[in-house]
């Protein structure tokens, strides 16, 4: 998007309402949890899912 983080996560915190990082925490648990459900497991680790869905570490997973 080309802006800077500081006036983003005011304008959903402030705005919104909403935490920015509660967001983005939530779209990674989808994204994970729809590419076990179509069955991608079968050919990807579990380490390329959590490294796809962006979590910092294996255990943030």
């Amino acid at each position: 998007m080309n802006v800077p983080k500081h006036p983003l996560y005011y304008s959903f915190n402030t705005i919104l309402n909403v935490k920015l990082t509660k967001i983005r925490a939530e779209l990674r648990v989808e994204y994970a949890k729809k590419v076990l459900l179509q069955g991608l497991s079968d050919s990807l680790t579990l380490d390329t899912i959590w490294n796809k869905a962006r979590f910092s570490s294996r255990s943030s997973f």
